[in-house]
């Protein structure tokens, strides 16, 4: 098989996926997202703490009341970001998808080790081998 047909199926895998209730489940919270004016406020707030928290880091001698004023706003504002329904809502779809993302990544991985793709087994890694009874 050349690479063209490998490329071919792998864009028809990716339309499938993009077909798939998980990924419109990650549309559907992007775009009601992007409309809630709230949380493009908060993101917004969020970007400019951290703006300047990194350009008062980024100072020859910053001052250190700035900074903790600065890292407290980056952070508080980053818990209202993540309480916010939209984002929750984003979050669980995108752990949804990032599930069948990384299943998809141990078929090819292992079928690139010689095992039988139809036979692998989604998998909870840790990447640490002690937590298990080991790969394959």
């Amino acid at each position: 098989m050349d690479d063209d047909k490998i490329i071919a199926m792998t864009r028809a895998l990716a339309k499938a996926i993009q077909m798939d209730d998980r990924y419109k489940a990650i549309e559907a919270a992007r775009e009601q997202n992007s409309k809630d004016q709230v949380l493009q406020d908060l993101i917004g707030r969020f970007n400019l703490a951290r703006f300047n928290l990194n350009a008062e880091l980024s100072k020859k001698e910053s001052d250190n009341a700035k900074v903790e004023l600065y890292n407290k706003e980056v952070q508080e504002v980053y818990e209202e970001i993540t309480k916010n329904p939209g984002m929750i809502a984003y979050y669980e779809a995108k752990t949804g998808m990032d599930k069948l993302i990384t299943f998809i990544q141990q078929i090819i991985v292992g079928a690139t080790e010689g095992r039988d793709p139809d036979t692998i087994e989604e998998s909870e890694c840790t990447h640490d081998c002690g937590t298990c009874g080991g790969c394959g």
